[in-house]
């Protein structure tokens, strides 16, 4: 329905927002990373991402939000801010013109944000689905997540369009994309004076301080929820986005870790920053905001509480755990695919496990059992054996494999990183330097 082109335009080659990369020291942007023991024994959360709305799920909100796409579709043919969309897309109850925000409110932080977060619509012949963006640069680039632009991993020509928060809609074409990171730049035909998102120093982060999160939920264009950082130091693990390599060229590959329950796909661990805010299909590539408009994460997955057919969980919406990927970490991917690079991941060299699981000398110690090394690999050389215990990467604590696996993919192959390590009782660090994730 929105796959009408708008005018085409010159395609800007370099983004003109702040390319803001992590810090590069190990107290600073190797804090970034969040992570989430997201899979217990004894409590079986499941994750899974929620950039998308199902098209069985179109049919049931067709008759809420059908006047404001066809107020969009007009949009897309003029190329101009639609006032109509405007007024459709305001939260029911609002008055018909915007208002000042009022002091102390998330309207003042929500009205600064809002023109930076626009909706995807991504199709095929058989499929149409919604996700989120965030606008990178005034010229045309967007942030979003590889699963939203592949529709999970499961075509590489999607159509896309952008839908603007003045009622604009534009074509894309696809930037960049890394599957590691989930994380996609887009490229909006023809935009001109967007405005970029400000980003925030998410390694500044501590619990309790405000969120907000924008985006599309259920195809609901400008829907915003609130809440808190509920965690940092989290870690989840998804199916991988990837795509057959012959298709996508600059996709990063995915590492052979653990098999899921569809056939081919491979897990990816991601650093996250968890939020109580609530977060529902089609929020995904969204903004999470803190309390002064500024981005500090892209919505990347939710959790339920059982799993469902097919590796979905069986809750369809928030259940209050939501999580998005640290702002510092998705900014340093996005100046990578905007440059036309493949991001560089760090890699261990090695096999974990939760040391939870595992008994050493009887006692049960928190964080991640290396299994094996491999040979001439990174843990080799640096020294690190099976049977160690890795509790820190930096100042980052490791309660788990995935928090290690999710933290050494933020730095770039052949950094140097700094692992706290219990060996027999003892306490030690160990230097590595890091591989390339392959």
């Amino acid at each position: 329905m929105l796959d009408t082109p708008s005018p085409a335009g010159a395609d800007a080659t370099s983004a003109d927002a702040p390319t803001k990369a992590a810090q590069q020291d190990e107290h600073g942007r190797h804090r970034a990373g969040a992570h989430l023991h997201s899979i217990h024994d004894d409590a079986p959360v499941v994750t899974r991402r929620i950039g998308l709305l199902l098209a069985a799920g179109v049919a049931v909100v067709a008759a809420v939000v059908g006047g404001v796409s066809g107020a969009l579709i007009t949009a897309n043919l003029i190329g101009e801010p639609n006032q109509d969309a405007q007024r459709l897309t305001q939260p029911l109850g609002s008055p018909s013109e915007p208002t000042a925000p009022l002091p102390g409110e998330a309207s003042g932080a929500i009205a600064f944000a809002a023109p930076s977060v626009v909706t995807l619509t991504v199709s095929t012949p058989t499929r149409t689905e919604t996700g989120s963006a965030v606008v990178y640069s005034g010229d045309g680039l967007v942030i979003t997540n590889a699963h939203v632009v592949t529709l999970d991993g499961t075509v590489s020509d999607a159509q896309i369009t952008a839908t603007t928060s003045d009622g604009r809609v534009f074509t894309t074409s696809r930037v960049g994309l890394d599957v590691l990171a989930d994380v996609a730049v887009l490229r909006l035909t023809g935009a001109s004076g967007l405005q970029p998102a400000r980003f925030a120093d998410s390694d500044q982060l501590i619990v309790g301080q405000s969120t907000i999160v924008l985006g599309a939920p259920l195809g609901l264009t400008g829907t915003a929820t609130t809440g808190v950082v509920s965690a940092v130091n989290r870690s989840i693990e998804i199916a991988s986005a990837a795509v057959p390599p012959t298709v996508d060229e600059n996709a990063a590959t995915d590492s052979p870790l653990s098999s899921t329950a569809d056939p081919g796909k491979s897990i990816v661990q991601l650093p996250v920053i968890q939020t109580d805010a609530a977060i529902n299909p089609g929020n995904s590539g969204g903004a999470m905001l803190n309390a002064e408009g500024e981005v500090i994460g892209i919505n990347v997955a939710i959790a339920g509480t059982k799993p469902g057919g097919q590796g979905q969980a069986a809750s369809s919406g928030s259940i209050g755990l939501g999580f998005a990927l640290p702002a510092n970490y998705a900014v340093q991917i996005a100046a990578q695919l905007a440059e036309g690079q493949t991001p560089s991941h760090g890699a261990l060299g090695a096999t974990v496990r939760n040391a939870a699981t595992v008994a050493t000398s009887g006692q049960s110690i928190v964080g991640a059992y290396v299994d094996s090394v491999v040979e001439n690999g990174a843990a080799s050389v640096a020294g690190l054996r099976r049977g160690d215990v890795v509790t820190y990467i930096g100042t980052i604590p490791v309660s788990n494999a995935n928090d290690l696996i999710a933290h050494v993919r933020v730095y770039e192959a052949g950094e140097e990183a700094t692992l706290t390590v219990v060996r027999q009782g003892e306490v030690i660090e160990i230097e590595v330097s890091l591989d390339a994730a392959a």
